[in-house]
Order: C-alpha cells, then sequence, then structure tokens
C-alpha cells in the first residue's frame, strides 16, 4: 500500500509543476490549445519510445481501444474545459472549483461501486478542500464572476473524476500500465489537436528553447504524471488517490514562491499545512485502523 501512496504524491507533484512549463510558453505567445496538443502528443512519442524500447506490444483489442479512447476524453475535455473556464471566473475560483472532483470521486466509489465510506477520508478529503482554497482565493482577483464559468469549471470537475474512477472501473485485457498510459495520451493527443483546429488556435513552437519546454511538459506532467496515477490506482485506489492529488497546488504555490517570486502569505501556509494534514491522515489512517482491529 505504501508504494501506492509514493506513486500518488509523484503523479500529484509532477501535475503540479505544469505552471513551471505552461506560464513561460504561454508569455512568449503559444496559446492553451497548442500546448495542450504539443503536451499529449510528446507523451505519446515519449511512450511509444518506451514500449519498443521494451519490446512490448503496441497492438490492443479493439475493445480495449475504444474504453481507454473514452477514458482519455474525459481527460483531454477537463483540461480543455479547465483552461475555457479562465475565460470566465479568476483563476483562483476555477482551481477551487476543480479541485472539488474528490468529492465526486468519493460519490461515484460510493453509489455505484460500493466503496465503504469511512470517516478518515471524508475528513482528509475537506481539510484538502479548505487548504487548495486557502491557496488559490486570494485577495488580488478581479471580482469576476459568470454562471457559465461555475459550470463549466464543475464539469471539469466531473470529468476529471469519471477519468480516475474509470482507469480503476474499467476492464482491460491490456495489464501494462506502459501500454495503458501511452494509449491514453495518444488519444489525447487526438482529441487536443481536433480541439485546437476548431478552435483556430494551433500554433507550433517556436525554436529550440519551447521545443525543450515542451519535452520537459510532455515528459514529467504527462508521462510521469500519468504513469505514476495509474500505479496508484492500481494499489491504493481512485478515492485515496484523488485526495492525494491535493499535493498538485501545493508544489503550484512552491514553484511560483521559488521560480516566479511570487509572495509566500500567511494564508499560503494555513492553506498547505492543511493539505499535508490531509494527505498525513490519509496515509496514517489504514495503520491507525489495523491498530485498533
Amino acid at each position: 500500500m505504501w508504494q501506492g501512496f509514493v506513486y500518488g504524491l509523484l503523479s500529484s507533484c509532477s501535475f503540479g509543476l505544469i505552471p513551471l512549463f505552461t506560464l513561460p510558453l504561454m508569455a512568449q505567445g503559444m496559446n492553451t490549445g497548442s500546448i495542450l496538443a504539443c503536451r499529449f502528443g510528446i507523451s505519446a512519442l515519449v511512450m511509444g519510445l518506451l514500449l519498443a524500447i521494451r519490446r512490448e506490444p503496441l497492438v490492443i483489442a479493439g475493445a480495449d481501444a475504444l474504453r481507454l479512447g473514452a477514458l482519455s476524453f474525459f481527460y483531454a475535455a477537463a483540461a480543455v474545459t479547465f483552461f475555457f473556464a479562465f475565460r470566465c471566473l479568476d483563476s483562483g475560483l476555477v482551481a477551487t472549483l476543480q479541485f472539488s472532483y474528490p468529492v465526486y470521486v468519493v460519490l461515484i466509489m460510493i453509489c455505484f461501486l460500493h466503496e465503504k465510506a469511512r470517516l478518515s477520508t471524508f475528513a482528509a478529503m475537506f481539510m484538502a478542500m479548505a487548504g487548495v482554497a486557502l491557496l488559490s482565493l486570494h485577495d488580488g482577483g478581479t471580482g469576476r464572476f459568470s454562471l457559465l464559468g461555475i459550470g463549466v469549471a464543475l464539469f471539469s470537475a466531473v470529468l476529471n473524476a469519471l477519468y480516475v474512477v474509470g482507469i480503476q472501473a474499467v476492464r482491460l485485457r491490456v495489464s501494462s500500465g506502459l501500454s495503458i498510459t501511452f494509449y491514453l495520451m495518444l488519444f489525447g493527443s487526438l482529441y487536443s489537436l481536433l480541439y485546437a483546429v476548431w478552435d483556430a488556435s494551433l500554433t507550433l513552437p517556436r525554436g529550440w528553447a519551447q521545443w525543450g519546454e515542451l519535452l520537459l511538459l510532455g515528459v514529467i506532467t504527462g508521462v510521469v504524471s500519468n504513469l505514476t496515477l495509474v500505479a496508484a490506482i492500481r494499489r491504493i485506489g481512485s478515492t485515496l488517490a484523488s485526495v492525494l492529488g491535493a499535493m498538485e497546488p501545493v508544489t503550484a504555490v512552491s514553484v511560483g514562491v521559488l521560480v516566479f517570486h511570487e509572495p509566500f502569505t500567511l494564508r499560503s501556509a494555513a492553506g498547505s499545512a492543511l493539505i499535508i494534514g490531509a494527505v498525513m491522515l490519509i496515509m496514517l489512517a489504514p495503520h491507525l485502523r489495523r491498530r485498533e482491529a
């Protein structure tokens, strides 16, 4: 089980590094549609090379391809709607609403997959959400409010929850996490490319510096984050893996402070403490239950 916790933390921390690579690219004129398409495409290419080196077969059953295509659609659509919500709402509110996805994961797992409801899980989930709210909601917002934006942000959270639950619930003949992640990234690159073309926002990187940043974005936040997410869900389940995802905003805040010289306030410290407390509660709860038994 401890391996699952480690994989979950690695996944959320690598996801949290997305601003480290996307903010410079956006400042240089690349739009989100192109960044998403390149991220998925580079991730799929790297995963394909790893499969070729390991001599694992690329061909999978048609039913598996359909299921992975559906999961990848949820993942890509969650990313697209997440960025679209920024057009209507302040970024802090979008991040807080989007991180409500562990709530939907827990509800889906309890209502449809008959997972046992645990007080420690609910306590950790709400601690994590409170921590994310403290990190994301700040006084520097523009005060933008839109029912459409709120709906889109919540829809993004639901799509993300379906993706996380689906990795655990969907029955696949292919058992290799490498192959699963390859097809998730491959389908994601096709979906995001179609979105960029539809949005008339497809642009190519300019120069080796942008290609290098995109390569790091694809490898760290695409390959590493999704491989470890699949491994975590297989070991500890969707519910615990989703709560551990709270380390993503902590990592993003750390990048902002250390790299982009953003201020670290008392609110940031309190939010980080709540999230770390939630992660510790999730990790220690099984041990405490065994001791009580």
